[in-house]
């Protein structure tokens, strides 16, 4: 692995460490892969922004669509409600 997947997965490892003190079971493995799906997503969609004229609007609607997403699937897992706290 290459040093920024290495500093990916220590700073996961040190929230899902909290995040069971808590009570929850969420696996680093699990958050882990939403994080990557969802940086994915975001870089994929990135290619919007090639299109001439509303490209670049589209990408970064789509964009923030998925880092959206991505927070309120990490808040579900690791069992916080993102609308009341």
């Amino acid at each position: 692995m290459d040093k920024k997947a290495n500093m990916l997965n220590a700073s996961i490892d040190k929230i899902v460490a909290e995040v069971q003190k808590k009570g929850s079971h969420v696996t680093t493995e699990e958050l882990a892969k939403i994080v990557k799906t969802h940086a994915a997503g975001s870089a994929a969609a990135a290619m919007a922004s090639v299109v001439p004229g509303a490209g670049t609007v589209v990408a970064v609607g789509i964009q923030n669509a998925f880092v959206y997403s991505m927070f309120y699937r990490l808040g579900k897992s690791m069992g916080i409600n993102l609308k009341k706290d």
